[in-house]
């Protein structure tokens, strides 16, 4: 017939296409043939990864490509695809339990059935094993069967079984059948059946996988974990021993003595040495329903997920604490009918003598020769589709600068693959952001939110489905700009700022420090002066006057007393100056109180304590204002040092205190009208400090202090001080009498 096309591959293939169909034309000349389905091919070309992509006439696109599992099917002679068990004789031939469709043996390329028509018990088989003499063992749920050729011989619990439903079937390091029941486990030797259950010392009546372990041990997988038979003995290991769980679905024993499990729920574990290391990994499967080994010791584990294969090398550096090895996962576009491999059968997987692994599954037999397993050695190209930023679509997805004030990043990328696309795996990174790579699986996408100024590149790169890597990462460069106060001059200055702001801080509080310090050293200075001028003298005058008394004692007993009653009259007002000293003390709290209410107070105080006929009164003059505070304080001591002179040596009836407020002047006045003195007022060279101290007062706050006396005319002290202009709180003329 015509041909629409001819294309030559990178193998050397010739592919034509003709009107039967998709010819192929091996360079030694010989053909195959592959027909078509309803459309005929009109073009074909091949892509950079081998797949031959052809184009039809009415259906579009078609993809040939190789295939690492093809899968036995109807097609091929199953009269049931739900395969449950299988198991390969000594002569080569490999039987299948199927449910529902008897037992199938595969000869010559074909499957043939034996069901219960030849005698089977049942055309669910659970179980299958081949004995050493060709024979086939079937289990089914409701007996034991031995196929032999055409011939069908039958076993059940008449003949000794501990059950009839047969879930597994194993020939032990003896050579004795091994048949696993719901109701115990069972041993045919010499025509006769053994049964142990868990009276005997099994984990649980309810048995599943076996293997055979070194040392003529035999390993059955129960629902109640792990048991070991040797020398007539069980021992059990549980979830306590180490398992990651008691139901046991698979088992294998290596050529080293390892015993690897696989379990329901929990994923694989290993047993060496009495010791078990579950292997906990996201990429292994939880459900572990066969384990095979390849010629290169990998592990392959069949699942409800898929096969998958794994190094047994890796496992063991996985056991011994490091990193989870790299695992490949095998399922539909690796040319399985279906992902999901057959549960509740044993073996569901089985090692042919030729090195094929062949696993049962929901839909036939899934077939794999690792050894010549095609692989996708092509590097994926990988590319960065679009970046956004706040969900906008940037209009480069190469070289960016964000402006300041976005937060939601998102890199979206793709893997050029088209052999397995849904198996390509990523990974991606942020350089200045991220530490290392970060493993997106098969993400298409990397996310990222607020992002600090600066600049950044994002790369990804791809692996394909055999595991190879890109050669080269996909790259784009990111600027994220930073606000004003994110620069570093801003920052700079801010610092300068702060620090100023600190040093002027800490300078305020080092001079109020300084301050409040010496106020105290005033105080105790201002104290120390009231006891040297009071209280000092009192006591210098009251011990000259006991020393008096001491030497009049023997020889003038009048002028003893008289000597004694000066004593007294010391001593008393000694008392008096203490009080008064300590009122001044008590009176520096009252600063809600104006100076001339504290004047007349004061007076009062001094009045009442050295109990005296006088009467205090003030008076204010001018617009009074509020004086610095140390010139009231002084005033008022100087007021009171007057006022106490007045009372203690003038006897006068009144006492008078005037505040005078004049413009710049403060004034203040005392006046009594008690006995005055004549001459110059007594000073510190005669014995009396306290005039001294009232000149060292006024001369501390700048003011002029004057006294006039004479006698029978009674003393007036006046307190002149300069004041800076201040505006006035007020106008006043307050007289108030005691």
């Amino acid at each position: 017939g015509a041909v629409s096309f001819l294309f030559r591959d990178r193998e050397g293939m010739m592919w034509a296409g003709a009107a039967q169909g998709l010819m192929r034309i091996a360079p030694d000349g010989s053909s195959a043939l592959l027909p078509r389905e309803g459309d005929s091919y009109l073009a074909g070309a091949e892509d950079r990864e081998g797949d031959l992509w052809l184009g039809t006439a009415a259906s579009g696109l078609a993809v040939l490509r190789d295939r690492k599992f093809f899968t036995l099917t109807s097609r091929d002679g199953l009269t049931q695809e739900h395969v449950l068990a299988l198991a390969q004789s000594p002569g080569g031939d490999v039987a299948a339990g199927t449910n529902g469709g008897g037992l199938n043996l595969w000869s010559k390329g074909r499957f043939r059935a034996v069901t219960t028509a030849q005698g089977l018990d049942s055309n669910v088989v659970l179980a299958v094993a081949a004995a050493p003499d060709g024979g086939v063992w079937a289990g089914t749920p409701d007996g034991l069967d031995l196929v032999r050729g055409a011939n069908v011989d039958s076993y059940t619990a008449a003949d000794g079984l501990p059950d009839v439903f047969i879930r597994s079937l194993h020939f032990g390091p003896h050579g004795s059948l091994w048949i696993g029941t719901s109701h115990g486990l069972a041993r045919f030797a010499a025509n006769t059946f053994t049964t142990w259950t868990t009276l005997d010392g099994l984990g649980s009546d309810l048995i599943g996988a076996m293997a055979n372990g070194r040392g003529g041990a035999l390993w059955i997988g129960t629902l109640g974990g792990l048991t070991r038979y040797r020398n007539g003995q069980f021992r059990n290991f549980t979830a306590k021993d180490g398992l990651s769980s008691n139901v046991i679905t698979s088992l294998y024993a290596d050529p080293d003595g390892t015993l690897w499990i696989g379990t329901n729920d929990a994923g694989l574990d290993r047993l060496r040495n009495g010791r078990i290391v579950a292997l906990q990994s996201p990429e292994l499967p939880r459900r572990v329903l066969g384990i095979l080994e390849d010629a290169r010791g990998y592990l392959w584990l069949s699942s409800n997920s898929g096969v998958y294969r794994v190094s047994r090398a890796g496992l063991e550096r996985m056991a011994a604490g490091a990193g989870p090895p790299r695992i490949m996962r095998f399922g539909v576009t690796d040319g399985m009918r279906i992902s999901e491999c057959s549960s509740g059968g044993h073996p569901a997987a089985l090692r042919l003598q030729n090195g094929t692994l062949w696993f049962a599954t929901l839909k036939g037999i899934a077939v794999v020769d690792p050894e010549q397993m095609p692989l996708n050695k092509i590097p994926p190209p990988v590319a960065i589709e679009r970046v956004t930023v706040d969900d906008v679509p940037q209009p480069s997805a190469s070289a960016l600068r964000i402006a300041p004030g976005h937060s939601h990043y998102e890199f979206d990328y793709a893997g050029l693959s088209f052999v397995a696309p849904q198996k390509v795996r990523y990974r991606y990174q942020l350089a200045g952001f991220d530490r290392g790579w970060v493993d997106a699986g098969t993400r298409h996408a990397a996310y990222y939110t607020n992002l600090p100024p600066g600049h950044y590149v994002f790369r990804v790169i791809a692996r394909n489905n055999d595991g190879v890597w890109s050669s080269a990462p996909a790259a784009a460069s990111l600027v994220v700009e930073p606000h004003f106060y994110q620069w570093l001059w801003f920052q700079i200055l801010l610092a300068a700022l702060l620090a100023a702001l600190g040093y002027e801080a800490w300078r305020r509080r080092l001079a109020r420090v300084q301050r409040e310090f010496q106020a105290v050293l005033a105080e105790r200075t201002r104290i120390a002066r009231e006891i040297h001028d009071t209280l000092a003298q009192g006591y210098v005058a009251l011990s000259v006057q006991l020393e008096l008394i001491g030497r009049y004692m023997e020889s003038s007993a009048g002028s003893a007393r008289e000597q004694l009653a000066r004593a007294q009259t010391l001593v008393r007002i000694g008392l008096e100056e203490a009080r008064a000293s300590i009122w001044e003390l008590r009176s520096q709290t009252s600063a809600n109180e104006d100076l001339a209410t504290r004047l007349l107070r004061m007076a009062e105080e001094v009045v009442r304590v050295s109990h005296a006929r006088a009467r205090a009164h003030m008076q204010v003059s001018g617009a009074y204002r509020a004086l610095d505070p140390d010139v009231e304080r002084e005033t008022l001591r100087i007021a009171r040092e007057a006022v106490v002179n007045a009372v203690r040596h003038g006897d006068p009836e009144n006492v008078r205190l005037q505040l005078q407020y004049e413009g710049s002047i403060f004034g203040l006045e005392i006046r009594d009208d008690g006995l005055g003195f004549d001459g110059a007022p007594p000073d510190g060279s005669s014995g009396h400090f306290g005039m001294t101290g009232m000149h060292e007062r006024a001369a501390s706050i700048g003011g002029t202090l004057t006294v006039e006396s004479g006698l029978g005319k009674g003393t007036c002290v006046r307190l002149t001080v300069p004041l800076a202009a201040a505006p006035d709180t007020r106008d006043s003329e307050k007289v108030t009498p005691a």
